[in-house]
């Protein structure tokens, strides 16, 4: 079973990841293969339990092009605290 700081972590990778590719969350679930369900169930805050097969953390992490090594390692002191970021992707500007 994971304990709640590391899950929290690898949650926050993953949205961290989405976002700072300008994914929204259903994009997110067709480029990794995963049924939107379940990948909001990866990426939430709130979510009680999560527990993801080897070939789901793969995928993550080549979909998502987060470093197997990052998207599982221990927690940092910064991301025990950091709020999790909003939940909607960021807007492109609209120039022209």
């Amino acid at each position: 079973m994971f304990d709640a700081a590391f899950l929290r972590a690898f949650r926050l990778r993953i949205r961290k990841a989405r976002l700072k590719k300008g994914l929204s969350q259903e994009e997110a679930s067709e480029l990794i293969g995963l049924p939107l369900r379940t990948y909001q169930i990866l990426e939430s805050e709130n979510a009680k339990r999560t527990n993801p097969s080897l070939e789901t953390i793969m995928q993550v992490s080549t979909q998502l092009q987060i470093p197997i090594a990052k998207l599982l390692a221990l927690p940092s002191a910064k991301e025990l605290v950091m709020p999790f970021p909003s939940n909607k992707r960021p807007r492109k500007s609209s120039s022209g």
